[in-house]
C-alpha cells in the first residue's frame, strides 16, 4: 500500500510539473497576446533555453534512461514558438498573409503551420529523434485514418448543412472553399503534431497514457480560452476537452497521428462557418 501511495504521489507531482511546462510553454511562451513582440521573444528565448538545459543534464547524468526524451520535447515546443517569432512577419509579408480576406486568413495560418513544423522535423531529425516517437510514421494508419475520416465526415456534414442556409454565400463555394481546406487542415496538423505528436508519448514515460493524453488536453483546452471566435466560451471549451480527449486516446490507440489530423480539420469546420459568413457574406 505504500508503494502504491509513493506512486501515485509521484504521478500526481509530476501532472502538475507538465501541466505547468505546458502552460508556460503554450499560453505563456506562445499563443498569449498581451506582451509586446519583443517581451514574448525573449520568453520563448528563456523558455527554450531552459527547457534544453534540464533535457541536457538529464542526459549527461543518466545516459541509459529516456527521461530526458520529454524536456527534449517540451524544449521542441518552445523553440517552435522562438522560431516562429523570428521569420513570421517577413513570410506572411512575401506571400500575402493578411486578416484582410479568407484567402489571407488562411495564407497566415499556412505560415505559422510551416515555421511551427519545420523546426521540430529538422531538430529531431539531427538528434535522431524516430518519427514513430511523434506519432508520425508507423502505427495503425489505416484505423486511425478509418475513425479520423468518420469524424471528419460528421463535422462535414454539419458544416454544409449550415452553409446551405446562405444561398449567396453556397452559390461561390469554389471561390472560398479551398481557403478552408487549407486553414482547417493546416491548422490540425500543426496543433496535433505540436502539441500531441511531441508529448503525448514522452509524457505517458511519467503518467501512463490515460493521465498524459488528461494532461495534455488540459493545457490544450485552458491555451484556446481566449479565443474570440465563439459567442460561449464555455460550451465551446467544454466541447474542445472532450473532443482533445478523442484525438489523443485515437492517437495513443493506433500509434499514428494522422487520424487525429483529419478529426481535428473536421471539428475546426464548425469554426469556419462563422468566418466564412463574416468574410464572403459581408
Amino acid at each position: 500500500m505504500k508503494n502504491i501511495t509513493l506512486s501515485t504521489q509521484a504521478k500526481m507531482i509530476n501532472f502538475v510539473l507538465i501541466l505547468s511546462f505546458g502552460l508556460l510553454i503554450f499560453f505563456f511562451g506562445g499563443y498569449w497576446g498581451v506582451p509586446s513582440s519583443g517581451i514574448k521573444l525573449l520568453i520563448r528565448l528563456f523558455l527554450s533555453v531552459f527547457t534544453l538545459g534540464i533535457c541536457l543534464k538529464l542526459r549527461r547524468n543518466n545516459p541509459q534512461s529516456d527521461n530526458w526524451k520529454l524536456f527534449f520535447a517540451l524544449f521542441l515546443a518552445a523553440f517552435a514558438f522562438f522560431f516562429t517569432s523570428l521569420l513570421d512577419s517577413p513570410l506572411q509579408a512575401l506571400i500575402g498573409a493578411d486578416t484582410n480576406s479568407l484567402a489571407g486568413l488562411a495564407k497566415l495560418k499556412l505560415v505559422d503551420t510551416l515555421l511551427i513544423l519545420f523546426p521540430i522535423f529538422l531538430v529531431t531529425r539531427a538528434a535522431k529523434i524516430p518519427w514513430r516517437d511523434l506519432y508520425l510514421t508507423g502505427g495503425q494508419v489505416g484505423l486511425s485514418l478509418l475513425i479520423g475520416g468518420i469524424g471528419f465526415t460528421i463535422f462535414a456534414v454539419v458544416f454544409f448543412l449550415q452553409v446551405r442556409e446562405l444561398p449567396d454565400i453556397f452559390a461561390r463555394t469554389t471561390n472560398w472553399f479551398p481557403w478552408v481546406l487549407l486553414f482547417v487542415f493546416a491548422n490540425a496538423t500543426m496543433e496535433e503534431i505540436h502539441f500531441r505528436g511531441l508529448l503525448l508519448k514522452p509524457s505517458a514515460t511519467f503518467l501512463g497514457k490515460p493521465l498524459a493524453n488528461l494532461c495534455i488536453t488540459i493545457f490544450f483546452t485552458l491555451v484556446h480560452a481566449p479565443v474570440q471566435y465563439t459567442s460561449d466560451i464555455f460550451i465551446f471549451l467544454a466541447e474542445l476537452f472532450f473532443l482533445s480527449l478523442l484525438w489523443g486516446w485515437l492517437a495513443q490507440k493506433t500509434e499514428s497521428i494522422w487520424g487525429s489530423v483529419l478529426f481535428h480539420a473536421g471539428a475546426d469546420l464548425m469554426i469556419m462557418a462563422g468566418i466564412v459568413q463574416t468574410y464572403v457574406g459581408r
